[in-house]
This record gives C-alpha cells, sequence and structure tokens, in this order.
C-alpha cells in the first residue's frame, strides 16, 4: 500500500506506454514553443536523430538527457513527466473503454 493508502497497483503503469507518452510530451512542447528537431538536439547537445527516436518510439532515455531536453525547452523535468503521466493517463483510459 502506498504512503496516502492508496494502492500501488494505482501507479504501476506499462514503461513502454509511458515512454511513448514521454516523446509525445517531448513533441507536443517543442512545437509549442515553434522548435524544430535539429534545434531542440542543438540545444542539448543532442543529435536530431536522436530528438526524433525520444518523440517517435518508446525510448528509454538517461536522467542526464531528460535533464538536457527540459532544459533546452525552458520546463522543469518534473513538468515534462508530468505532461507525459496526464498523456499517459488519458490513452490509459480510453484503452479501458
Amino acid at each position: 500500500m502506498a504512503r496516502d493508502g492508496s494502492s500501488q497497483d494505482e501507479y504501476f503503469f506499462d514503461d513502454k506506454s509511458f515512454l511513448k507518452c514521454l516523446g509525445v510530451a517531448i513533441r507536443k512542447l517543442r512545437v509549442e514553443q515553434r522548435m524544430t528537431q535539429k534545434q531542440l538536439g542543438d540545444l542539448c547537445g543532442l543529435t536530431r536523430t536522436y530528438v526524433c527516436i525520444l518523440e517517435r518510439t518508446p525510448h528509454n532515455l538517461s536522467f542526464g538527457n531528460l535533464l538536457r531536453v527540459a532544459e533546452a525547452l525552458n520546463v522543469p523535468p518534473s513538468y515534462l513527466l508530468q505532461v507525459a503521466e496526464e498523456l499517459h493517463a488519458k490513452s490509459s483510459a480510453s484503452a479501458a473503454e
């Protein structure tokens, strides 16, 4: 049982599904800022190809790269994860219907 009294199962989710949502969150924030994949890559020291992989596949990025991407997008890493979690909750809810 979690500290707040809820079941831990409520917080368990499929890694691949969440990582795909994290990629969607990165793309969403990048597009909102009218930034190309190359511009984002240049800002965080990653290649355009790697940014494309992050956005389009469930890729397990390192914590360091998560920090770099968040900084380049001018958001706290927690916000990036929050957006991904919201997207994941929506996709899980629609899959359950």
